[in-house]
């Protein structure tokens, strides 16, 4: 397992030049980090390295504590909930969405994107661990892994209107070329192939446990069984825009009758606040698009 994720990490080196790694501070994209580095140090040179929160926040500190010890060049960016506010509407416009989960996460992927692009051309990511592997919370309420297995299949056929969605749009919008090891045929086709119950979620054995050991020793304890965060989480932007549109009325935001009113325009309907001061944002970015056709939602908004 570890080899064949060795190999895809290489492919983008062999191919590509100058090539960064956008760390978040997650597993995932530490897990790329290290690797990269490694590969990149046996050929005499030395990868950068992007992350972008809140000051204070969590990915920060871990992803600058992977960055020391792995050994890239690091670059980080701070930014205010009111420039991650103000950059709404650019960011719905090139996400070609309004779901609130993937604005979340696409404000820090827009400004690491943007800060990646000042120095190269190519990035490697950490997307697609979680549905190989049962990164997400909600896995583990499966006890079986059959329909563990069902469930993984089902989050992988949806990646295209969710976190793929995101990597592609806001990594374009910057001329960025993303590159996802995790997501490498080869890295997907022994992942699925593994018993389905060696991902099962319980008291001894955390998400993506089969991950985390492959890589025992490659990254510190606290970021390798680091417990796993939205990219809107670790940066902090899920508190900054929940806090921003549950606040008093400002002119962007949605009253509750205001929101009676416009849920049934959408089928399944809007369902919170926020939501729908997206879905008017998007509306005025992308004037004629069928939202209704061309936008995929999570479950929980």
């Amino acid at each position: 397992m570890r080899e064949t994720l060795i190999r895809a990490v290489e492919e983008t080196l062999d191919a590509s030049k100058p090539v960064g790694i956008l760390l978040s501070g997650g597993v995932d994209s530490s897990i790329i980090a290290a690797i990269a580095a490694r590969l990149a140090a046996k050929r005499g040179l030395t990868l950068p390295s992007f992350s972008v929160g809140l000051a204070g926040s969590r990915d920060l500190a871990a992803a600058k504590l992977v960055a020391e010890h792995v050994g890239t060049t690091h670059h980080e960016l701070t930014y205010t909930a009111e420039e991650a506010v103000d950059l709404l509407p650019t960011i719905i416009g090139e996400l070609e969405s309004f779901d609130p989960k993937l604005v979340h996460s696409a404000v820090p992927h827009h400004l690491v994107a943007a800060l990646a692009a000042e120095q190269v051309t190519v990035v490697l990511a950490g997307e697609g661990a979680d549905e190989l592997y049962a990164g997400y919370s909600h896995f583990g309420r499966h006890t079986d892994g059959a329909a563990l297995h069902g469930e993984l299949l089902d989050t992988l056929d949806g990646m295209h209107a969710g976190g793929l969605q995101r990597v592609d749009r806001v990594a374009g919008a910057h001329g960025l070329e993303p590159r996802l090891p995790f997501l490498d045929l080869d890295v997907v086709e022994l992942a699925m192939a593994l018993p389905p119950e060696w991902k099962l979620i319980s008291e001894q054995r955390p998400a993506k446990w089969l991950l985390r050991r492959a890589f025992d020793g490659w990254l510190p304890d606290e970021v390798l069984w680091r417990r796993k965060e939205q990219f809107g989480e670790g940066t902090g932007m899920n508190d900054v825009l929940g806090e921003h549109f549950s606040a008093v009325p400002k002119a962007d935001e949605a009253t509750p009758d205001e929101l009676r009113a416009a849920a049934p325009e959408l089928d399944p309907p809007l369902r919170t606040a926020e939501e729908l001061a997206y879905y008017r944002i998007f509306s005025d970015a992308l004037p004629g698009i069928n939202a209704q056709r061309t936008v995929g939602r999570f479950v929980e908004a």
